[in-house]
């Protein structure tokens, strides 16, 4: 009867034990869920707002893109070479540009201007390689010894048909005080040259 009572009581021991751990057991792991996070989420980083200035350069560079993408093909080349080029020859090249819209490319260093009357583009670069003009438009400090006037196009009928914006600008350039050259770089009068394109657009 003694034995029965120490076994019992030891299994009332145990059972108390085991009670006393699953309730401690139960608390903490409660405290865990509830125990708040101390490292709080890094906030994230803030976005830079566009500014109309940057939209500004982003439409130009794609404007300067779509110019160069459209202006793949060279139908003819000629030159305008300054005999005496200076700060006047760079000025009244530079008002030459501005008086028929020329956009300048950065990146190439050289203006296009459209033509009014049909779908083709000159491409105005330095007569020198590698071709780069200083930006006139800006006060460039560069004297300009010569130019050259590349014909671009997107229907090769329309420089034929109305080639009157090349032949502007080409003898524009040339009464600043220049001689103006074909593509092989041989001189051409400006009675020679208006009849080319005289016979080019009659034909």
């Amino acid at each position: 009867m003694q034995e029965m009572s120490w076994w019992a009581r030891l299994l009332l021991g145990l059972s108390i034990a085991l009670a006393v751990a699953a309730v401690a057991l139960f608390f903490r792991l409660r405290g865990q869920k509830e125990e708040p996070n101390d490292q709080e989420p890094a906030p994230a980083a803030p976005t830079k707002p566009a500014t109309l200035q940057d939209d500004t350069r982003v439409a130009e560079a794609n404007h300067q893109a779509r110019l160069r993408e459209a202006s793949q093909s060279l139908q003819q080349c000629w030159f305008v070479v300054f005999d005496t080029p200076s700060a006047e020859t760079n000025c009244r090249l530079a008002a030459l540009l501005k008086e028929r819209n020329a956009l300048y490319d950065t990146e190439l260093g050289v203006y296009y201007i459209t033509s009014a009357s049909a779908r083709y583009q000159l491409t105005i670069a330095h007569s020198s390689s590698p071709g780069r003009l200083p930006p006139l438009h800006q006060d460039a400090a560069t004297e300009v010894d010569g130019i050259s006037v590349l014909i671009k196009f997107l229907n090769k009928r329309s420089v034929a048909r109305h080639p009157d914006t090349f032949v502007d600008v080409v003898l524009a350039a040339q009464g600043i005080g220049g001689r103006i050259l074909d593509g092989e770089r041989r001189p051409l009068s400006v009675e020679a040259f208006r009849q080319r394109f005289a016979v080019m657009s009659a034909s």
